[in-house]
Formats: structure tokens, sequence, C-alpha cells
């Protein structure tokens, strides 16, 4: 029997997978099929974000998260990312074009290509890339400006990241230039366009909610001016109007093309340089005041319309946006609308197989190990074929190359337990599988992901930023802020009972201890303590999923010590 596939690309965004939270995950996998078997079908494409409000020192740890999280959803096989390469942290705001000029020097190029390399250590090899999305909105840190000199740079910044992630070998980078719908723009939005050979595919976001110039009546289209917006918004044909047009008045029917981006320019835009067009936000539902109408099948059926059009541009793919954030009202599928419902499903979906769709099974190992499944995902899919898995997986995100494990050999240090021992003191950043059980995994000062399966296991990931995940059995993690010349921020994922970590170089006199809750990477906050010690340098850790609550309740042990050997003070943290 044939399956019938949806007229579009299907997409969808239902917030994020969790690896580390097996809750948080079950919500996810919930969500994302109600969206499935609302629709028919199950969606190719999702978004992923990267969070630009940490710092760039974080961004390819926290994407590294991300990644894995992604490959370890079995409801995600076969989903391909509609990520986000942002280009300012929030902390560039007041000096966006500074920041500009600073990634066209190449100062950013390790965090560029070292998110795309996230990635592909996860096993993908396809993803869409939305380089600075949302450019013409003033209501992001990378706004492409308000004069001719800031859009200029913007313009080579994007060049210059398109360029980078073009050429990360192993995995396929589609470029996406991405505009938001908006009624005014100080600049035209055209003119941020970078080029052609920098552009895989034209992006557009735009959603039904509305925001009139003016409230002149197209529907009846001979001089009325509506009195009241709920009047106005309360007949599609205006409402359509203002999706093609969105600061069109009475006097300029079309709108402004030089101060505005509708739909109607991102279609044209599309077709003019032969590009496909991805729909990477959308999403329908006013408030019912303000912003149009709540229940809202005006706008799938528009939007299915213009995509149909005799000579309308090949579409790369829709994303239906299906949750309720604070700026939105978007989600359907929870039945508080039908009308909008069935239009999603008659336009974009496949009606006939609603509620019928079986997610097709992955294999995957136990829940109870996350990072094995994260292992599976750097290797290409070992568990799929299954192949037996090296002892170690090793990644070089810096190099973009997989690297042979050379270095492994009979532990011969004092720890009861250990078997193999594996010391890499790079500048690099490696992203490390231990497949193998008992194994003492010691790097350098890149940004390292380390992930371990079973066994008893210690884990010195050096200075930088790295994500340390937890496996099955009692895993030891180091923390050395006694040589450091800079601060350090670790995370460890999945840690539990009998895990512990240990801060060397922290006292009780003489360190300075801060504890907070919901810190650190996106998916991944936790309990997390800013240790500063004697030195100046502040080294950072992350137990996700926890909170200064476990420390109350006992699940968080803490304890400071001296080591009578080295005579060096530290802090004792343990999984109870």
């Amino acid at each position: 029997m044939t399956t019938a596939t949806p007229r579009f690309p299907l997409g969808v965004y239902v917030y994020n997978p969790s690896s580390t939270d097996p809750s948080a995950e079950a919500e996810f996998e919930t969500q994302f099929d109600s969206f499935t078997q609302a629709m028919g079908a199950k969606p190719q494409f999702m978004n992923a974000f990267t969070d630009y409000y940490a710092a760039w020192s974080q961004w390819v740890p926290n994407e590294n998260a991300v990644a894995l999280s992604w490959a370890a959803s079995p409801v995600l096989s076969g989903v391909t990312p509609v990520m986000t390469i942002p280009m300012a942290s929030a902390s560039d705001w007041d000096h966006a074009d500074q920041t500009f000029k600073d990634i066209v020097a190449g100062k950013h190029d390790d965090v560029f290509t070292g998110l795309v390399n996230s990635w592909k250590a996860a096993g993908y090899t396809t993803i869409d890339a939305r380089i600075g999305d949302e450019m013409n909105g003033g209501f992001v840190p990378w706004y492409m400006g308000n004069d001719p000199a800031t859009v200029a740079d913007w313009v080579a910044a994007f060049q210059h990241i398109a360029d980078l992630v073009h050429a990360v070998p192993g995995i396929k980078v589609n470029t996406v230039w991405n505009p938001v719908s908006m009624n005014w723009t100080a600049q035209p939005t055209a003119s941020a366009y970078p080029g052609d050979q920098y552009v895989d595919i034209m992006g557009a976001d735009i959603y039904s909610t509305v925001y009139p110039v003016e409230l002149y009546d197209w529907g009846k289209n001979d001089g009325t001016v509506d009195s009241t917006l709920q009047q106005w918004f309360s007949d599609p044909v205006n409402r359509e109007h203002y999706w093609m047009n969105p600061n069109a008045t009475q006097w300029a029917t079309s709108g402004n093309d030089g101060s505005q981006w509708g739909f109607k320019q991102a279609f044209a835009f599309a077709e003019a340089h032969n590009k496909p067009l991805g729909l990477a936000e959308t999403g329908a539902g006013g408030n019912g005041t303000s912003l149009g109408p709540v229940d809202d099948p005006d706008f799938p059926k528009w939007l299915a319309g213009q995509l149909s059009q005799p000579g309308a541009p090949q579409v790369a793919f829709v994303n239906i946006w299906d949750i309720n954030p604070a700026d939105g009202g978007w989600k359907f599928t929870d039945g508080s609308k039908p009308q909008e419902l069935a239009a999603w499903q008659q336009y974009f979906g496949v009606p006939e197989q609603a509620g019928k769709v079986s997610l097709p099974a992955v294999p995957t190992v136990s829940t109870g190990s996350t990072a094995s499944t994260g292992s599976t995902a750097s290797t290409g899919s070992t568990a799929s074929t299954g192949a037996a898995a090296p002892a170690l997986t090793i990644y070089n995100a810096t190099t973009g190359l997989a690297a042979a494990n050379t270095l492994s050999q009979p532990y011969t240090g004092p720890v009861a337990g250990l078997q193999m021992q594996f010391i890499d003191i790079t500048t690099d950043s490696l992203n490390i599988t231990a497949n193998a059980p008992n194994y003492f995994i010691r790097t350098g000062s890149g940004n390292d992901a380390i992930a371990l399966k079973s066994g008893v296991n210690v884990v010195d990931g050096g200075t930088g930023s790295n994500f340390l995940t937890s496996g099955s059995g009692t895993d030891t993690f180091f923390v050395d802020d006694r040589k450091t010349s800079s601060d350090t921020w670790n995370t460890v994922a999945n840690f539990h009972s009998g895990d512990a970590v240990t801060l060397w170089g922290i006292s009780s006199s003489a360190a300075t201890l801060t504890w907070v809750n919901s810190a650190g990477a996106a998916g991944y906050t936790g309990l997390t303590l800013h240790a500063k010690a004697a030195s100046g340098q502040t080294a950072s850790l992350t137990l996700a999923g926890f909170s200064q609550a476990d420390m109350s309740s006992g699940k968080i042990v803490t304890q400071f010590g001296r080591d009578a050997a080295s005579g060096s003070d530290y802090l004792y943290i343990r999984g109870a």
C-alpha cells in the first residue's frame, strides 16, 4: 500500500529533546507524536536554536549537547535540523557593527565551524543553517542596521560564515538567508542579500498575526476605513492583504518595498534568484483582540494557495510551530483551535492518515545510559548497523576529522578499578565517547565533549568549556582550578548517585563559592557552582537537572579536603 505524503515538505517546532532529563524527553516525544498524528505525517524537518544569550565560548559546548539530544531521541530519526547560526551574542547588542567586522576578520571562525561539527559529530550528514536569521528585525543583536555601512558589514559577515560552513568536510550545510515579515525597516531588506553563491535556501518567517499601519478595508476597497481592529481583521481579505504587503495603505496599495518585507517580497525574491523557499517559522492564531482571530483557518489555506501557484519556487520546508511561546499562541493540536487544525491537516498534512501514523522504532541502548545513545550518533549509528563499537570513538572538532585511538594504553595510576587510560593534552576540541568501561580520560585546553557508557571511569576534561556525560556506572570528574590562566566551565549530564566531581584548588577559606539554580547550557541547565580560587580564576560547574534543593535534601553532598600527597585543597561533590 502506498502511503500518501504532504503536499509540501513538512516541518515542525515543538520545543527540544533532552537526553539528560527523561521526563522532559517524554514530554517532547508526546508533543512530537501529537503533531505527527494530527497532521497524518511525520515531519522531516525541525528547528534547533543556538543560545546566543550564552557567551561565545559556550556556543559549541551547548551545540554539542543539543545535537547529542537530537541523535538520542528516537522520534527524530531521519529529521533534518533547521538550526540557527547567530551573528552576535546578547552582549554584543550595543556594538553589533564591530562584531560583524570581527567575524570578517576571523575572530569567531572556530565557533562557526564548531557549531556545524557538533552536528557532524552527532552523526548528521545534512543540516540547514539559518545564518543571522530575522536580521531585519531590531529585536535581535545581529540586526542588520539602520545605515548602509552597517548593512554592508552584515553582508560581509554572512558571506564569511557561509564560506566557512560550506567548507566543513563530511557534512552538507544548506545556508539559509532568512528575513522575517516586517511592516517597516530602516534599510531595504533586499540590500542585505549576500549573493547567490552564499545562499542555498531563501528563508521566510511569517505568522498570521497582524500589525497594520492603517485599517483600510481591502475587502470593500471603496475608501472605507474600519473603526476597530477587530472589525478589520474579521474579514480574511484584509489579513491576506497584510500578509502580502504589511505596510500597505490606501495611498500605497502594495506598500513600500524599500521599508517592508512581506510574503510577496520573499516569494518574488526566491523566484528571481532561483532559490527554493523555506518557511523556517510559521504559525497561526491571534489573541482575538489586537492580533487577529484565535482560531484561524484562513492563514493555512491562504499560505498553501500561495505556495501552489503556477511558477512558484520550490518549497524546501514548511516548519509549522505547534507551541505557545511568550510572543504567540500557535499551538493547535490540543483541541483548542479545531478550525485551524482542520486547515493545517487539509493543506499541509495527510488528513486520511491522521491518528494512524506509526513512528518508526530506532535501535537504541538502555534509557539508563544517555551517553551511549550519544556515542551511537557520533560514530554514525553503530547501533543501527550492529557493528562492534571501538573502545573509544574520537572526533577532533577543531580539524573536523575523526581521530584514531592511538593513545590508549593500560592504566598505571592509583585508582582501583580502572583498566585503560587515554591522555591527549591538546589545544584542539575533542569529542570522545568511551564505549568500553573503566577508563581514565584526560584532555587539554579545548572545548571537549566526553561521554561515558558504563563501568568505573575518571575524566579530567582539562581547561576550557567541557560537556561531560556520565554513564550507567560510577564516574568521577576532575575540575582543576590550580594552574589555569582563564575561567573554565564544565557541564555534567546524567549525574547520579555514586558519581562525584572533585574541584582541585578550592578550599573553604581561600575560595569564593556561589551556588545558583537553572544556569548553564540551554536544555542542560541545573545546579551551578561558580568557584573563584585564590588564583583569581573561576571554575564553573553545572550539574544538569539538579538544584539547590537537592543539596538541602542530601541528594547532593559536598565536602572540603586536602590531598596528603600533593598538598592540594579540593571540594568534593557527590551524588548520594
